[in-house]
């Protein structure tokens, strides 16, 4: 036993420190994560002020331009007076008749607008049709001087005042692709570009020149894209705006070192935790389920185990050996009750007989006194005779002794006939038997085993209840199953006593309800569990007490337990 503890402890010892080894790693790894999701942080505050920059740009010029018309006399067509004042790169006047007048040869894209007569100003993103790499902004003002409906201004635009603040990269792309051939410009962060040397050779020897101007590129940095769509909704450019933070090499020896003390740390715990599942736990998980299926009743078994620890082997040949014994002392139990309640059973037959004719002479000579006494010991052997035959019945249980004959049942009428049994006894107590099966219930079940099941339950209610109270009993259809309760309204049953209701030989510890001898209930157990169904029950104290039997509609016992 001690070299056992020993072992346990190395074990232990190995399991605590790994874990630690493996923390250290793993923060490591939690802190540069943490960096990744700052950055990500980081990157979409300055992708959200690329697009509030690229809106407001627009924006901007419409204003700038509303004022400046506001304050224009109302003579004035020359288009470089126009060009001059409002700052623009060309200006161009709409006709009446949609023709153009421009201080330049005027682009195709004007071709392609559409001019509404409204009085507000439009702006607009435009792709230059005959310059398919240049993006413009076109102005359209209302226009209503002379023969002129609308002034168009079209401006270069400053993709400078779209970059957002921090260290960033801006790609401006043509079309609705990022490809190579269609890249208008790219805007770096100039903080980012390390500052050189005046001297060409500098005499202090400079870090700062020893730098390439252009650092190698970040894999997997992040990267995001905004369209700019013209008048029409058609995407005219990309915006590419991608992180430039230069992060230290990742794969330096110290993280190669910390990656391999992480694999070969899980590796060993895995391999650890697999051999201790199969020599410990599960020879122990075992164990526990044989425990339970002893205490069940079930000594059908034996522990299998290639385990090569000494002591747990050991223990599993005991626990055979342990299982043989009770499975020897089970067999003496049960050849000796069986023997002694078959012994017992054929006087008390025989007595049986004897009492019955003792009572008609008594009857035939008017002998009061002798006929109640007569009466009371026939009641009392015949109680004993019952109680000897469900004894013996009991038992049967354990030898799967039980033959089944399976036969249609209509559950209303069943109850009916329970209830004709019953009444008599009922009406002593002025108890009220309550029949709410529907008549169209059809059961497939041995009658007699059913019958009996029902009649035990409603006895046992009868007899335990106060007077003046109900027994009811009702059924259903579920899927492929029928619900039976079988509910009454009096005392109720004690919670301590709930748990072992069903168990041979417990007859129940409650002084307001008397739980009966132990074994009708465990019989009644036995029958339905044999038709492949289940019982159950709860109650409230003063409230009520409810049994439930679910047997499937449709038998599925095989034909060797029919007869």
């Amino acid at each position: 036993m001690l070299k056992f503890s020993r072992y346990f402890f190395i074990i232990f010892l190995i399991m605590t420190i790994t874990p630690l080894l493996l923390m250290f790693c793993w923060h490591g790894y939690q802190i540069e994560q943490d960096m990744h999701k700052k950055e990500d942080g980081f990157f979409n505050i300055g992708f959200k002020q690329l697009e509030y920059a690229t809106n407001d740009y627009l924006k901007i010029q419409e204003e700038n331009t509303q004022r400046i018309i506001d304050n224009l006399p109302k003579k004035l067509i020359n288009l470089n007076q126009y060009k001059n004042i409002f700052d623009a790169d060309n200006a161009y006047l709409i006709t009446s008749d949609n023709k153009i007048i421009g201080t330049s040869k005027p682009p195709l894209i004007l071709n392609k607008l559409k001019y509404q007569n409204t009085r507000k100003i439009i702006g607009s993103y435009e792709l230059l049709t005959d310059n398919k790499n240049e993006i413009v902004t076109v102005i359209d003002v209302p226009f209503n001087q002379d023969k002129y409906k609308r002034l168009i201004l079209i401006d270069k635009i400053n993709f400078n005042k779209l970059y957002p603040h921090g260290p960033f990269n801006l790609e401006v792309y043509s079309g609705s692709k990022i490809e190579s051939n269609k890249l208008i410009t790219t805007i770096k962060d100039p903080f980012l570009m390390p500052p050189r040397s005046p001297f060409k050779n500098p005499p202090f020897g400079h870090e700062f020149d020893k730098m390439p101007l252009n650092p190698p590129p970040i894999k997997n940095i992040p990267s995001k894209k905004l369209n700019i769509k013209d008048r029409s909704g058609n995407t005219i450019a990309l915006l590419l705006l991608k992180m430039q933070i230069i992060q230290p090499p990742m794969n330096s020896p110290l993280s190669s070192i910390s990656l391999i003390i992480l694999l070969g740390g899980a590796v060993f715990s895995l391999l650890s935790g697999f051999y201790i599942k199969q020599n410990f736990v599960n020879p122990f998980l075992l164990i526990s389920t044989a425990s339970k299926k002893v205490q069940e009743g079930d000594l059908s078994f034996q522990l299998t185990s290639n385990v090569k620890h000494k002591d747990i082997s050991e223990t599993i040949k005991r626990f055979n050996s342990m299982i043989e014994e009770l499975k020897e002392k089970q067999e003496l139990r049960v050849s000796f009750i069986t023997n002694l309640t078959h012994d017992l059973k054929t006087p008390l037959i025989a007595q049986e007989r004897a009492i019955e004719l003792i009572i008609k002479e008594f009857e035939k000579l008017n002998l009061t006194e002798q006929l109640k006494l007569a009466k009371g010991i026939d009641k009392n052997n015949k109680h004993l005779l019952r109680m000897v035959s469900l004894l013996l019945e009991s038992y049967h249980f354990d030898s799967n002794n039980i033959n089944l004959k399976i036969t249609n049942i209509n559950l209303h009428n069943l109850i009916e006939q329970c209830f004709e049994q019953l009444n008599s006894l009922a009406s002593t107590k002025n108890i009220n038997l309550k029949n709410n099966v529907p008549n169209d219930i059809i059961l497939q079940a041995d009658i007699n085993s059913i019958k009996r099941v029902c009649l035990n339950i409603m006895a046992n209610a009868i007899d335990n209840i106060q007077n003046n109270k109900d027994v009811k009993i009702t059924a259903m259809n579920q899927n492929t199953n029928i619900k039976i309760i079988i509910e009454d309204n009096g005392h109720g049953i004690s919670p301590k006593d709930l748990n072992f209701l069903f168990d041979r030989y417990y007859t129940g510890k409650s002084d307001e309800r008397k739980i009966g001898s132990g074994l009708g209930l465990y019989v009644c157990k036995q029958l339905v569990e044999l038709h492949k169904g289940s019982i159950s029950v709860e109650s409230e104290i003063n409230n009520f007490t409810r049994f439930t039997i679910i047997l499937p509609s449709n038998s599925n016992i095989t034909m060797e337990k029919q007869s």
